[in-house]
């Protein structure tokens, strides 16, 4: 089976785990410290070993998950013959960024989000697309100006937002033009969002940088 293949069946099989668990999430809202334990104790298994992880998932060790898992996921027999090991890695990987996304979507649920609604006269980025000239430094600039004229925001407020968007231009080159921002850029901060620990809005540092993938997403409306 080609290593595509499989992370493709084991991100289709956690993918549908995380959609029931974030409705429930949806349908009940936040969750008490009792039943967040089981969550805590799961983050805290998928940084265990490789031994006390597999342990603790399935009574019989790695050969009775196997069995069960590859049953359960569509994975083919022979692969759970001829590549045990692979398996073992990617369904690893795949439980721990489950619930990094799982804990982003929760927390998620304690805030509003208002800065897309905020600055609906920036500009198109459509009309922009084949500009070369407009840059990112541009579309940051044209962001905090809009803020400005809005007088919604405090001047303190103001100047954090232009010192963490500042923070962009060390990702990207602020003089790089906004035509050639894709989504995947947008990606690119994100992924660096699910690298933060749980704990991230508890840590001056990492909750900066939570902001400025919420205001990049704002200024280049890509979310």
């Amino acid at each position: 089976m080609r290593y595509d293949e499989l992370r493709a069946l084991i991100h289709r099989y956690f993918k549908k785990a995380l959609s029931l668990q974030m409705d429930r999430l949806n349908a009940n809202g936040p969750m008490s410290d009792l039943e967040l334990a089981p969550a805590e104790t799961a983050r805290a298994l998928s940084d265990a070993s490789d031994e006390e992880f597999w342990d603790m998932i399935h009574p019989e060790g790695t050969e009775g998950f196997l069995r069960q898992f590859c049953g359960a996921s569509g994975v083919p027999q022979s692969e759970e013959t001829e590549n045990p090991a692979r398996i073992l890695r990617e369904y690893k990987l795949a439980f721990r960024d489950m619930l990094k996304a799982w804990e982003i979507h929760r927390q998620s649920l304690n805030t509003y989000e208002y800065y897309n609604a905020a600055v609906s006269s920036a500009p198109d980025k459509t009309a922009l697309q084949h500009d070369t000239s407009y840059t990112l430094q541009h579309a940051i600039d044209e962001y905090i100006n809009e803020n400005k004229r809005a007088g919604t925001s405090q001047p303190a407020t103001i100047a954090k937002k232009t010192t963490n968007l500042s923070m962009l231009t060390e990702l990207f080159d602020g003089d790089r033009s906004l035509a050639t921002l894709t989504k995947q850029d947008a990606q690119h901060v994100k992924r660096i969002l699910l690298e933060l620990p749980a704990n991230r809005n508890k840590m001056a540092k990492t909750r900066e940088l939570s902001e400025v993938v919420l205001l990049f997403r704002t200024v280049l409306r890509l979310g």
